[in-house]
């Protein structure tokens, strides 16, 4: 990409990158306006975000019985494992 690019500087100067950064923000606007944004169709196979939709899931369904039943040496095992983020949370806020 920078070679590209500095060959347009030297062979055309500064004028050319302006012109390719045009022809590029045109077909960037292009690809944005069709019905699918651009986007390949099928992005995120199932699987992930079978996966996803699990983990997200049981991380909440994890956070709320550790408020609900105080359940929170098994929930914090796991949360430590799975986002010690929340796992920061739940210790500020039990």
């Amino acid at each position: 990409m920078w070679d590209r690019h500095s060959q347009t500087v030297t062979s055309r100067g500064l004028s050319g990158v302006h012109d390719e950064l045009e022809a590029t923000i045109r077909r960037a606007r292009e690809v944005r306006s069709q019905p699918d944004r651009g986007r390949a169709r099928g992005s995120i196979p199932l699987w992930k975000a079978l996966i996803a939709a699990g983990l997200i899931l049981v991380s909440v369904a994890s956070v709320i019985a550790c408020f609900i039943w105080f359940g929170c040496t098994w929930v914090a095992a796991y949360l430590s494992i799975v986002s010690p983020e929340i796992l920061a949370l739940i210790n500020q806020g039990c």
